[in-house]
């Protein structure tokens, strides 16, 4: 795991400790705040806090966070015969499959929105 990405957890993880009042190894939950619209046709916006769960199996359809070499992605995952690919519904973004080495530090579960 890159130090980034142990940093981005470890925070999260912090933040979601505090809010449910318990310690952080007694969670496998942590936020992480959304800084794109690339996935607004999925429901996610720029800004909105992410509850992942790292023990969330990752099925297709799932929104999980993906490191590609040090460098997060949220996206969808889906699974077709096997293959695994990456993908930002309504985008043109184009899918990204992924091979045997990747890492998925979870499933997103929830959200939180502000509406003001």
């Amino acid at each position: 795991m890159s130090p980034i990405v142990e940093e981005i957890i470890q925070e999260g993880r912090a933040n979601m400790a505090t809010r449910l009042g318990k310690n952080t190894s007694e969670i496998p939950l942590y936020t992480m705040q959304l800084e794109s619209e690339i996935m607004k046709d999925a429901g996610l916006h720029k800004g909105d806090v992410l509850i992942v769960d790292r023990n969330a199996e990752a099925i297709h359809g799932s929104i999980i966070i993906a490191d590609l070499s040090g460098d997060l992605r949220v996206r969808k995952l889906l699974i077709e015969n096997g293959r695994k690919f990456l993908v930002a519904p309504g985008t043109a973004t184009a899918p990204i499959e992924l091979m045997e080495i990747y890492a998925c530090w979870g499933v997103v579960i929830s959200l939180v929105r502000n509406i003001c």
